[in-house]
Order: C-alpha cells, then structure tokens, then sequence
C-alpha cells in the first residue's frame, strides 16, 4: 500500500472512529447558537474588511466581541464546530445543518483553515436534500461568490453546487453577468485547451502566450472565441465578475449535459 493510501485511509479510520461525538455536538442547539453568533460578528467583520483580504485580525476580533466570556477562544470554537459541520456524515435529519452551512457560506468566513472548510462544506450541501428556500439561499451564495471571487479549488466547488441548484432564471442571471468577458488561455479547462487553441491562427496564438514578468497574460479575447484581442492591462476591472460567471456557467452546463440534464 502506498503511503498516499496509507495516509487516506487512516484519515478515514479516524473520521468513523469519532463519527460518534460529532452526531453529540452537531445539534439543532449548537447549530443555532453558531448562527446567532455569526450573525453578530458578521457586520463588524465586513466593516474592517469590505474586500475580502486573506486577513484573520477582522474576523477573530469580532468573535470575541460578541461572545465575550460566553465563549473560550471563539474564532477556535467556531472552526472547530465548522469542520463538524464539514466532515462526512450527517444525522438522518439534517436540515440545522444546512442552513448553519449556507450561513457560514454567505458570512465568507475568513479563519485559519476557513478555506479548506467551505469547500467541504460546499460538497455537503451538494450532497444533501434541500428545500427551495435553502436552494435559493444557495444561488444566491454562488452569485455572491461570482462577483466578490474565491480560491480555485473553492471556486470549482461552488461551479459543482451550481449544477446542483440550477435553475432557468438562475443560467439568465450567470448569462447576464457574464456578457462581454474576456479571456485568457488560463480560463480555459484542460479538456477544452485542444479545441481552444485550434480557434486561432498562429499569429493570435502566439499573442495569446505571451506573458509578462509575472507570468500573466498579457492578450485577452472574447468569450465567443472570436479573434479580437484585448490587452489585459486595459480591461476593467469588472471582467473579473464577467469571467467568473462565465465559468460558472459552462461548467455548471458541462456537469448537467453529462448527467444527461438539460443544460
């Protein structure tokens, strides 16, 4: 057995092993109590961190202030709920536990090891029965989430959700958005590069290559596909919203024309 093996399988001999504790503490009680206290701290964090930096201080500081001595080590404790929340393994009635994750989705909490909580947290949701309130509430974390941005391997979660929750007005409000975007050759998945690039001559395909000292494009082009070049110091800064709505709609389309959904 390879060590990456060995490794995955005692995460999964551990994770059944305190299964039993985690059904204790993952209760209808504990979830509500996390969420009044989210629901507290949330505006004081967004009002030291409108844009969402990679910055604890915020969050940490407005966990303290609203559980003052309720709660040891607040930031901690909460996390330490979350990855409850997030781990596999759900009670039979579950719904506490889909709404305390759409809320900590919709807070965008920024803790230590927040990141890697979310996305497990966003597979959760995916794989859980929802009800059309918990649904909406959904789409509208997802369109959120196109307009301030997420980490890669967050993102491609929410892209996922998205194929779950879909929705025709939904696809309209993602179209909408993504009007206009211009791409660079990084946008594009793997499967789709050969196809991509047959799209341009050599010419425009070499533009497309070019990088600068950072090793950023330097040559967007339309989301059609057409060869129409754009240097990419001079888009807007709205293309950003533009390109993850653009993302977010082919791949939520792919996962559901694969499943043999109407895309």
């Amino acid at each position: 057995m390879s060590k990456y093996i060995e490794f995955h399988e005692q995460r999964r001999r551990e994770r059944e092993a305190d299964l039993p504790r985690r059904l204790r503490e993952l209760t209808p009680e504990a979830a509500s109590r996390w969420t009044g206290v989210l629901n507290r701290a949330e505006p004081l964090a967004r009002a030291e961190t409108p844009n969402r930096p990679c910055d604890y201080g915020p969050w940490t500081a407005a966990l303290e202030k609203v559980a003052g001595k309720d709660i040891e080590w607040p930031a901690q404790a909460l996390m330490k709920f979350a990855r409850d929340v997030s781990a596999p393994g759900w009670p039979q009635a579950h719904a506490h536990l889909v709404d305390f994750a759409l809320r900590f989705l919709d807070a965008d909490v920024m803790l230590f090891n927040s990141g890697y909580v979310k996305r497990h947290m966003l597979i959760r949701v995916r794989q859980a029965k929802l009800t059309e309130a918990q649904a909406e509430r959904a789409r509208r974390i997802l369109e959120r989430a196109v307009v301030d941005g997420a980490g890669l391997e967050e993102f491609r979660e929410f892209c996922r959700l998205a194929a779950r929750v879909w929705t025709e007005a939904f696809g309209v409000r993602l179209a909408a958005l993504s009007q206009g975007a211009m791409l660079t050759l990084d946008h594009i998945d793997a499967g789709e590069w050969a196809g991509t690039v047959a799209r341009f001559d050599e010419a425009t395909l070499r533009k497309l290559m070019r990088t600068d000292w950072s090793c950023r494009a330097v040559w967007a082009f339309p989301a059609t596909f057409e060869p129409r070049l754009t240097k990419t110091v001079d888009l807007p800064p709205i293309n950003r919203v533009k390109v993850n709505a653009w993302r977010m709609l082919r791949r939520a389309k792919t996962i559901r024309r694969s499943r043999g959904e109407a895309a």
